[in-house]
């Protein structure tokens, strides 16, 4: 009987040792990203910032700079969340922590990654990492959809972290796609500019509407919201007035309003 109880009590603590391992592994992933990210610009890497690649291939699809502020938000949610996990013990957050760490410095790595390969401008190499990047952050979603219950108190914390991430990330993947394009002098096969930003404008808040009623999470359509708007805000700086994809933006934005009600709801 001694024998079962400090084999269950080693056990236990070997647990929790593996789970502090993983909060440290976690804090030091996003470590790397903070300061991939800070000497991007302050170096910066390849000699070009990183806006200022976005910047040399011109597309319609881009939002205003001033949208780009939402990585702010973000991170500091994300900081909040490595502050969390070393708060306090309990089932569900150990189940989490366990869960999420995986997919939370898979998502680092390829971030950090995407950075570099952004600024030397392999755009190949960065949709492929921008794949992994929106996959992992599925992942995520997934992990805090089924790991917390609504009553959960810090559920909010991973759900909209997590979530705003992820709506970004849709839009962002398209923006890293047309850029793509435009460097392959991609012919949009004959349709004009104005048709095919509002095509894809149309792809990105639709896929992020269903992402929103799939995980019950109106997060991610706020980010999508906060991307269209900049798309309005940047057509007004580039033409002075409402355009016709702006009104896209709109009309789109709309739909991805409706669906923060219906995910909400079911």
């Amino acid at each position: 009987m001694e024998n079962t109880y400090f084999v269950g009590k080693y056990e236990l603590g070997d647990k929790i040792m593996k789970v502090n391992s993983l909060k440290i592994i976690n804090v030091g992933a996003l470590a790397i990203v903070l300061v991939v990210n800070y000497f991007a610009n302050a170096l910066p890497i390849n000699g070009i910032k990183t806006g200022a690649v976005s910047d040399k291939y011109f597309n319609e699809f881009a939002p205003a700079n001033i949208t780009f502020s939402i990585w702010a938000v973000i991170y500091t949610l994300i900081l909040g969340i490595m502050i969390w996990q070393f708060i306090g013990k309990n089932y569900l957050k150990t189940n989490a922590v366990k869960s999420f760490s995986i997919w939370f410095v898979i998502n680092c790595v390829l971030n950090a990654a995407w950075i570099f390969a952004w600024h030397y401008e392999a755009f190949v190499i960065t949709l492929l990492l921008m794949g992994g990047i929106l996959f992992s952050l599925v992942k995520l979603n997934t992990v805090e959809y089924h790991e917390l219950s609504p009553s959960t108190p810090s559920k909010w914390l991973l759900q909209s972290a997590f979530g705003i991430y992820l709506g970004w990330i849709c839009i962002a993947t398209i923006a890293n796609f047309t850029t793509f394009l435009v460097s392959i002098h991609f012919s949009k096969w004959g349709l004009s500019d104005t048709f095919w930003t509002g095509g894809v404008i149309g792809v990105g808040s639709i896929t992020a509407a269903m992402l929103v009623v799939r995980f019950k999470n109106i997060y991610i359509g706020l980010a999508v919201i906060w991307a269209l708007i900049g798309i309005v805000i940047r057509q007004e700086q580039l033409h002075g007035h409402f355009t016709a994809i702006s009104w896209a933006a709109l009309t789109y934005g709309l739909a991805v309003i409706a669906s923060l009600f219906y995910g909400k709801r079911s």
